[in-house]
């Protein structure tokens, strides 16, 4: 089942730069399409990450992304992806995208 978060920290001491002033990153299995994960680091602009804070390998694709989370979203939207779920854990804002089969 093809499903990807995006996830967002918010910025709570300036509200008025509530997602643009902060980092955003997308997170999907590692056999994602490559069409999907090319499109991620070119029309986006995203770094990849390979390894979480702790230099331990990932498991997963991560790219880190300079642009508010609707932009990805838009992005993801166009390969079929549409956001299930929308959940806040503190600061923190996570989409889950699925891709029907």
């Amino acid at each position: 089942m093809p499903y990807i978060l995006v996830r967002n920290t918010i910025n709570p001491h300036r509200p008025q730069h509530i997602f643009t002033g902060t980092l955003t990153y997308i997170e999907c299995p590692l056999d994602t399409d490559t069409t999907l994960t090319d499109a991620i680091e070119n029309q986006l602009t995203a770094k990849r990450v390979d390894r979480d804070t702790n230099g331990r390998s990932l498991n997963f694709c991560s790219f880190r992304v300079h642009q508010p989370p609707f932009v990805q979203l838009n992005l993801l939207e166009t390969h079929g992806y549409k956001v299930v779920a929308v959940n806040t854990v503190r600061d923190t804002c996570i989409w889950t995208m699925h891709k029907p089969a």
